[in-house]
């Protein structure tokens, strides 16, 4: 029977049950026999309507887009409503790039400086009315020298800290008010410059680089002989399983256990959505790059590769930072140079900051980290430190 016939059939049998009437035109002009109604089609023509009418609504359903304010991407400086899709579309605009070294800081240190930050750091005051020390906090730019006895170093006031004795080569910290500091995996509190150890990770090699989450509910690390980004559950009062641990694999296949690079800085975008892993100790004579993920443990996908146009050094370690629109990231270099690099892969800009003789005596070229701040006017400039005991202030 053809699917006009069957159709015609479908129709017949409908009548004869509910519109007998109208059957016998009906057949005269189809020219199709009388239905049995002893053997009823199945299924028969409401069913066949109902489930077509009822797919209908799932189709329209599906179509629909619920507008919501609050869902999408709110470009305020507060980031509500981006998502990682929505970082990676950031373009850095035509006018920005990187000119060269504006000023410097000396005499910070007789020594090499590793790290440099800005924060709010304990200053003492000694108030001459009362006779009493004063301790407050104030904002500074900061360094760590290579000393023996570390401790951290302000370009704005002197002294900010009693010196500590830490590794200065990377340190972080979280929660307001409660601040945290990673010395080889040993997580620490300070609080009144005092140091309370409160949990020891051991580690099968040397852990290089460390971050907070943007909610403080992880730690994340990474050691030179894994592939792996490991996640460590921090203590909340609302959170169970604490030291909890999980990982992800720097691999673009979650079966592979190859180690081809180590992943030796991370550094959190301002909107707190992905992350930058930066890549060194390579194998097969790959150049440096810069990986970007989601910054939960459960977002795998690797959102972008970025070439720095490094080789990278066995001696130093790489560093960078993101500018505050989150457009683009600035990277050192082990022989002078900073890079303004976007989200696209662009190198924008490749300026000599460090070691240059016409900013004062030659000395190591090497730039140990970099530092992002905004300014008062809305613009951003790097703060950079090398082996030339220096801090460089560059736009």
């Amino acid at each position: 029977m053809s699917s006009t016939n069957q159709i015609q059939s479908l129709i017949a049998h409908y009548l004869a049950t509910n519109y007998p009437s109208v059957l016998e035109p009906f057949l005269q002009a189809s020219h199709i026999p009388a239905p049995d109604p002893s053997q009823p089609p199945n299924p028969d023509l409401r069913t066949l309507v109902e489930d077509w009418a009822s797919q209908q609504l799932v189709n329209n359903l599906d179509a629909v887009v619920i507008e919501d304010e609050e869902m999408a991407p709110v470009d305020d400086g507060s980031w509500r409503g981006w998502t990682t899709k929505d970082v990676m579309k950031l373009t850095l605009k035509e006018d920005v790039k990187l000119s060269g070294a504006k000023r410097s800081l000396e005499g910070i240190s007789a020594s090499n400086l590793l790290t440099v930050g800005q924060a709010k750091v304990p200053k003492r005051e000694f108030v001459t009315s009362t006779a009493s020390l004063s301790i407050g906090r104030g904002r500074a730019d900061t360094a760590t020298p290579s000393s023996s006895n570390l401790g951290v170093r302000s370009a704005s006031y002197e002294p900010s800290l009693s010196p500590h004795r830490i590794d200065g080569r990377d340190n972080r910290t979280h929660r307001p008010g409660h601040r945290s500091t990673i010395t080889n995996l040993h997580i620490v509190q300070i609080r009144h410059l005092r140091y309370t150890e409160v949990h020891r990770i051991k580690v099968d090699s040397n852990p290089e680089a460390i971050l907070f989450h943007p909610e403080s509910s992880w730690l994340m690390y990474t050691t030179r002989s894994s592939h792996l980004l490991t996640y460590v559950r921090l203590p909340s009062s609302s959170t169970e399983g604490q030291w909890q641990v999980k990982t992800k694999s720097f691999n673009p296949h979650p079966m592979d256990n190859h180690v081809s690079f180590a992943v030796l800085n991370l550094a959190l975008h301002p909107s707190g959505r992905v992350i930058a892993c930066q890549t060194g100790d390579h194998r097969g004579g790959a150049g440096e790059r810069i990986l970007i993920y989601g910054v939960e443990p459960e977002e795998t996908e690797r959102l972008a590769c970025l070439w720095t146009g490094s080789e990278g050094d066995d001696f130093v370690l790489p560093r960078m930072a993101w500018l505050p629109d989150g457009s683009a990231l600035i990277t050192t270099t082990p022989n002078g140079y900073l890079n303004l690099i976007s989200l696209s892969g662009e190198t924008r800009s490749s300026v000599k900051i460090h070691g240059a003789q016409d900013l004062g005596q030659a000395s190591s070229e090497v730039v140990r980290d970099c530092y992002v701040v905004s300014t008062d006017d809305g613009d951003w400039e790097v703060l950079s430190v090398g082996y030339d005991r220096q801090i460089r202030i560059s736009r």
